[in-house]
């Protein structure tokens, strides 16, 4: 994995995790973080490493179409997208679009972890099944706010949100107000 990959993830606990256990990720899967998460400079920087790294020629093609198409808008359009149906279409199964591999990017946190992620607190309810996830998106934490009243199990539903993995932060208990540590609390007893 290129090391400027690594730092374009926004999670710096995944980030010190990765530069201290590398993991081997494919061409495809290392455009899939940067598609998510860098700025259009990045993009266009890396996507032209990782097409010098690939061997594949129709990787290759691919980032070439990807490259001039961010140079010219700013994101993937119409060639890019046709280019990846026709070459690396699996059939009907996803992803269905460039750079949405499953990266199976490390797991940090388990079920009942508290993370942060934009400032706020969740409580973790659920971690991404690898063997069910699809594409790069599904790759995330099934979570509840800490900051929404949870009395039922409706309110969970109107908590919860799906966080990837690539964002989430560790979080000191000792953080949690004590409106957050009652329905941390809560959330436990609905879910037990």
């Amino acid at each position: 994995m290129i090391k400027e990959i690594i730092d374009i993830i926004p999670s710096k606990d995944l980030r010190k995790f990765l530069n201290e256990h590398p993991i081997n990720l494919s061409p495809l899967q290392q455009a899939t973080i940067v598609s998510e998460f860098a700025n259009k400079e990045e993009k266009i920087s890396v996507f032209r490493k990782l097409k010098k790294l690939t061997e594949n020629k129709e990787e290759q093609e691919l980032f070439s179409k990807a490259i001039s198409e961010i140079e010219k808008f700013g994101y993937f359009d119409r060639n890019t997208l046709e280019f990846y149906k026709k070459n690396f279409s699996k059939g009907g199964l996803p992803p269905f679009s460039p750079f949405l591999e499953v990266c199976y990017v490390p797991i940090l946190f388990k079920k009942g972890d508290v993370i942060s992620y934009n400032g706020e607190f969740f409580y973790v309810e659920d971690i991404p099944n690898i063997c069910e996830v699809c594409d790069f998106s599904d790759e995330c934490y099934l979570c509840y706010s800490l900051s929404k009243k949870v009395e039922n199990k409706e309110d969970l539903f109107v908590a919860h949100k799906h966080i990837h993995v690539c964002v989430a932060q560790t979080v000191s208990l000792e953080s949690l107000s004590k409106e957050q540590k009652e329905n941390k609390e809560r959330m436990e007893t609905l879910l037990s």
